[in-house]
């Protein structure tokens, strides 16, 4: 009965994330054609035309969205509790933790712009040959990925080490836009996952035990941190990790 409760929520969970990925293109960048699939400019189109407009159905589309979730992951963690020392069987939860992130990856960053930052900075590195730490985006106003950044007169504020690291998915999208932007959300999963295994080393080196699942999916499960490091693709769990690289104490 308890894991059916807890299967129940968990699908829940993942349809308002399917929801929210859906409400999350309400707020792409006109300057920014995702994808030139016919059914999916027809959707855009319309969000852009009929939701759009109606600021108020959007501010309540948004209210329920967080809502929902947060319910969803309170009574998620209410019948987690009951198993109070369920140990975690990393490949078995990991997968379900990661279907269940699947809507995010395929979501749009709706608030905010930072990860086109961080691709054109490890652009411009690659690419152009500049240290993104001295020079601007605005200084190529050719380059049709300055057309939907936010941020272009001021110079990368993150780490060398997380500009080292942003290499990565770039080199591994291969300069495509849409290949390159997916990959980043992907890392940003993979961010996720690090601070997982970085949590259970510190607690068997602290306690001498590691999480049970009901602690850790206290943290990894909150919306909040899905929505900020997958919808929107920041990279703080990354700088965290690169943060005694960068001359942290």
């Amino acid at each position: 009965m308890r894991n059916s409760l807890i299967i129940g929520w968990l699908s829940i969970y993942f349809f308002i994330l399917v929801a929210f990925a859906f409400f999350s293109f309400i707020f792409t960048d006109p300057n920014l054609v995702l994808s030139q699939w016919q059914p999916y400019w027809q959707f855009q189109t319309w969000v852009w035309q009929v939701l759009l407009p109606n600021k108020t159905l959007i501010i309540w589309m948004y209210l329920s969205l967080i809502i929902g979730l947060f319910i969803c992951y309170g009574k998620l963690i209410v019948e987690l509790r009951k198993h109070k020392k369920r140990t975690i069987v990393w490949w078995k939860h990991g997968c379900i933790y990661l279907l269940l992130l699947v809507p995010l990856l395929f979501s749009y960053n709706a608030f905010s712009h930072d990860v086109f930052n961080y691709m054109f900075n490890a652009k411009m590195v690659v690419q152009y040959g500049e240290n993104p730490h001295t020079s601007v985006a605005l200084s190529y106003p050719e380059d049709e990925w300055t057309r939907f950044m936010h941020n272009t007169h001021t110079p990368a504020p993150y780490g060398y080490s997380w500009t080292a690291v942003s290499l990565l998915p770039f080199l591994a999208g291969q300069n495509i836009f849409i290949v390159t932007w997916l990959l980043f959300r992907l890392f940003a999963v993979m961010s996720i996952f690090l601070l997982y295994f970085s949590l259970q080393f510190l607690s068997e080196q602290i306690s001498g035990r590691k999480r049970y699942l009901h602690e850790m999916a206290l943290l990894l499960a909150n919306p909040l941190l899905i929505l900020e490091i997958v919808s929107n693709s920041h990279n703080d769990l990354w700088i965290a990790a690169t943060a005694r690289a960068n001359g942290a104490r």
